[in-house]
């Protein structure tokens, strides 16, 4: 099965009704101590972004934010999909993996911001490249940059802004 029809059997069983809550229940499985939601209506340039069909993804845009910061488990968690990373913790509410695959009701590009890291997940490969490296940075529908030894903010600084 194809993660995009993983993905559609995902939004299938979970309703758009559940978004926040399964972002509440990512936060509080990840130790967060906060958590809010808040819509940008910015729109933010096109210059400067990795190419010109990232531009939907400069705004609007709604914004899932907790204190927490995601573990190396938590990527993988994110990059296998609805293989999720907590399915075998019974102490963990989202055990199953698809709360952040509901973000897909609501874009079909979302992305991440965790420590030093943008994740954009692209799985209809209409934005990233498919298994190819765009500006020094493969891709297979996700694409996991550091934002600090890729000098993402000075290469690409419109691709930033809507994070800052």
């Amino acid at each position: 099965i194809s993660v995009v029809d993983s993905i559609s059997k995902i939004l299938n069983d979970y309703g758009p009704d559940n978004i926040f809550t399964e972002y509440l229940q990512n936060a509080a499985d990840a130790g967060a101590t906060q958590f809010s939601i808040m819509l940008d209506r910015q729109f933010h340039s096109c210059d400067g972004i990795l190419n010109k069909k990232m531009s939907v993804g400069q705004g609007p845009a709604l914004l899932i934010w907790n204190d927490a910061e995601f573990t190396q488990e938590d990527f993988e968690g994110l990059r296998k999909m609805a293989m999720g990373s907590k399915r075998h913790d019974p102490e963990k509410i989202g055990r199953h993996g698809l709360g952040f695959n509901t973000a897909y009701h609501l874009t079909d590009l979302p992305s991440v911001v965790s420590g030093r890291h943008l994740v954009v997940f692209d799985p209809k490969h209409a934005y990233l490249p498919k298994r190819q490296t765009m500006n020094g940075v493969a891709s297979d529908g996700a694409v996991r940059i550091d934002f600090i030894e890729s000098q993402l903010a000075q290469k690409f600084p419109g691709q930033v802004a809507p994070y800052q």
